[in-house]
């Protein structure tokens, strides 16, 4: 399994519905030391919510349970679903 950085980002002024305007969260994973940058991105999960604490906790649990870099997205997605 390849070494990964997972980075918390945000994106700020996203319109929701039944928020309006807020800033929203998401996550990045990357692949560690990669010598192209181009190349390093596995990927991104943009606009996952507006809790902070949330998002936070999810990577964390990423983290913890060391999912293999495929699988982020589908945990990520079954824990907003």
């Amino acid at each position: 399994m390849p070494l990964i950085c997972i980075k918390l980002h945000k994106q700020t002024n996203k319109l929701l519905d039944e928020l309006g305007l807020c800033t929203v969260y998401g996550i990045s994973v990357y692949k560690k030391d990669c010598p192209l940058p181009t190349k390093n991105e596995i990927c991104e999960i943009e606009d996952i919510s507006s809790n902070l604490a949330f998002v936070e906790n999810l990577l964390k649990k990423v983290a913890r349970n060391m999912v293999r870099p495929i699988h982020i997205k589908d945990v990520i997605l079954d824990a907003i679903s």
